[in-house]
């Protein structure tokens, strides 16, 4: 018998209004311009769907009635992953519609590691009930993003744009290696600095000594996702969301797919949610007048951490906290995109990005104290930024 007002808003956690107890402000990543519905599941049987969000270009009207299906199969060879892509365009408008040009979404690029290998895409002219296909053939050396965005362009009939992606994590999930490698330890830790009470970020650092030279071609976990991951020397390390109760025992597998010794390797770490360290991250229960914690393992914020000042911000920012060299720094969206880069440096500025949420990934100069506690100082922080 609950009511919903759902609410959509761009890039900015300052429009929620905290005198309200039950608004619930989640902040979600898009892959794309596209339509976005959120749907939720509540207590034991009650579910609830929100309004369409609609993203797409204001010059560009889209393709009325226009979709697109994609069917993905992946191989690979050596280092390499092979994506075979058929995709089908129907039109179910009244309009013939002529498309004339296929080009990557996001400045002319797929991604740092994915080229377009071939495709036998022309012009498609398709009239009123009819479909058309082509063929994509990519070519992936590290999957640095989930999703390839394409846009297709009739600039002739109807002078409308078809945005369509490709769902590349999928098939690299049913793809069988002949290397595989589990990992029976490894340091996870919840990001307190990103959770909420609508996702659990956690940090996780995966120890690849022993192995030759080896480079990263894809992690992904099961289930939610990987936002990002660098290669530390020996370490793998990154930061992944769960979107879930983190008290229940849901099983988190991360994925890393290497490349050493000249063939694919799949190394996997398990864990249970409810087993990552937490960090005691304080929240008004409103109703009852009081404040709770998370339950689980909890541990104490390091004061010796990284920190942002001023955060939010309107232009520069400082990195405080940390008497170790600032090697980089690298400013995401909340989807991993990135954004912005710094060398050496422990000053930046984002006067230029739209105002948001983003990751802010420090990288700092090695230990060399001979650490040798559980839980040694990491190299790689995750930090969240608010830009005004």
């Amino acid at each position: 018998n609950q009511t919903f007002d759902w609410k959509w808003f761009y890039n900015n956690g300052n429009d929620f209004d905290d005198d309200y107890a039950i608004i619930c402000p989640i902040f979600l990543p898009f892959h794309g311009l596209n339509e976005y519905h959120l749907d939720v599941d509540y207590f034991r049987d009650c579910h609830a769907s929100s309004k369409p969000l609609v993203l797409r270009e204001d010059s560009v009207c889209a393709c009325k009635d226009v979709t697109a299906t994609c069917s993905t199969t992946c191989s690979y060879s050596g280092c390499n992953i092979y994506y075979d892509i058929t995709v089908t365009i129907c039109n179910n408008f009244y309009q013939k519609i002529c498309l004339t040009s296929l080009t990557p979404l996001f400045d002319n690029q797929i991604g740092n590691g994915i080229y377009m290998s071939s495709s036998d895409f022309s012009t498609l002219n398709i009239d009123p009930n009819g479909c058309g296909v082509f063929h994509i053939q990519l070519v992936v050396s590290e999957l640095d993003t989930a999703m390839a965005m394409f846009r297709l362009r009739d600039r002739n009939c109807t002078d409308c744009e078809l945005i369509f992606g490709i769902d590349l994590m999928e098939p690299l999930t049913n793809l069988n290696v002949g290397c595989t490698h589990r990992v029976y330890s490894a340091y996870t830790n919840q990001n307190g600095d990103l959770s909420d009470i609508s996702a659990f970020y956690y940090d996780f650092r995966l120890d690849l000594s022993g192995v030759t030279s080896p480079s990263v071609v894809a992690v992904w976990s099961e289930p939610s996702a990987i936002i990002d991951y660098t290669l530390n020397g020996t370490n793998l390390e990154g930061i992944g969301v769960y979107y879930g109760d983190p008290d229940q025992q849901d099983l988190i597998c991360i994925h890393a797919l290497l490349c050493y010794n000249g063939q694919l390797c799949l190394w996997t770490y398990c864990i249970y949610v409810n087993n990552i360290p937490r960090r005691v991250i304080p929240y008004i229960n409103r109703s009852a007048g009081n404040e709770k914690s998370g339950r689980g393992k909890e541990i104490t914020e390091d004061a010796s951490e990284p920190k942002l000042m001023p955060n939010p911000a309107t232009g520069d920012v400082s990195i405080v906290g940390t008497s170790n060299e600032v090697e980089e720094v690298l400013v995401m969206d909340m989807n991993g995109r990135k954004m912005a880069t710094f060398d050496k440096t422990d000053h930046f500025n984002v006067a230029a990005l739209p105002s948001g949420i983003y990751i802010v990934r420090v990288r700092t100069s090695s230990v060399t104290d001979g650490d040798t506690s559980e839980v040694p100082q990491k190299q790689v922080t995750y930090l969240k930024l608010v830009k005004k």
